[in-house]
């Protein structure tokens, strides 16, 4: 009978033992499926950010090739023969634009009173600009503020009809047409007007030469500058 007994218990704490292996073994199973399933969840989730930034990230290139497709175009179009400041000035002078139209937008920007006559007459527009800059700055003396007040820039365009009211103005007398004959004037490439006249006996006695600006040069005979 003790036998039984001790049989009956040790059966017991073997079905015990194989409970907890089995019980154990369940536990173990349901957290690898818990972090099986995480990992997978993390996965998605990151694939979805990735495509989320990509799609950001493609969206804003396609807006800032649009902003720059239109801004070039804006600036194209620019009105050159009128410039009223200085921001479309600067758009000109430095975009894409021939030299000729550059010259004509910086032209317009002084007589519009946008920047300071600068000192460079000759050149490229963009050079003309950064002397106005100087001058307006004070870093540079205009050559203009050393001219004779009879001999100031003009606002007025020189053309055929009033290129000897120009010269009168600098001899502050009219011209003497007893004594001399003054030829035609002549629209050099320059944009200046010159001509000469002569003695009645048809002898040079000397030229003007009236530029742009209306300021006045005279030369005598041989044509060296008074």
């Amino acid at each position: 009978m003790k036998k039984l007994i001790v049989l009956f218990f040790s059966s017991m704490l073997v079905l015990a033992a194989c409970g907890q292996k089995e019980d154990s073994s369940s536990n173990d199973n349901n957290e690898e499926n818990k972090q099986d399933n995480k990992q997978k969840e993390d996965y998605k989730k990151e694939n979805a950010n990735k495509s989320a930034s990509n799609t950001e990230e493609q969206s804003t290139e396609e807006v800032t090739t649009d902003e720059q497709q239109s801004s070039e175009e804006e600036n194209k179009n620019l009105n050159y023969k009128n410039v009223t400041d200085r921001d479309t000035l600067v758009k000109i002078l430095y975009g894409d634009y021939t030299e000729e139209q550059k010259v004509i937008a910086y032209n317009s920007a002084v007589s519009n009173d946008v920047i300071p006559q600068g000192n460079v007459l000759e050149g490229p527009a963009s050079a003309a600009y950064e002397s106005s800059l100087r001058v307006e700055s004070g870093e540079e003396k205009s050559i203009y503020d050393e001219l004779p007040d009879d001999n100031q820039p003009s606002d007025e365009i020189v053309d055929r009809s009033n290129v000897m009211d120009f010269v009168e103005d600098y001899e502050g007398e009219t011209l003497d047409t007893d004594s001399y004959t003054f030829k035609e004037p002549e629209h050099r490439d320059d944009g200046s007007w010159g001509f000469a006249y002569y003695t009645k006996d048809g002898e040079l006695a000397g030229s003007y030469i009236v530029n742009e600006y209306g300021m006045v040069s005279k030369f005598d005979e041989d044509g060296i500058e008074e």
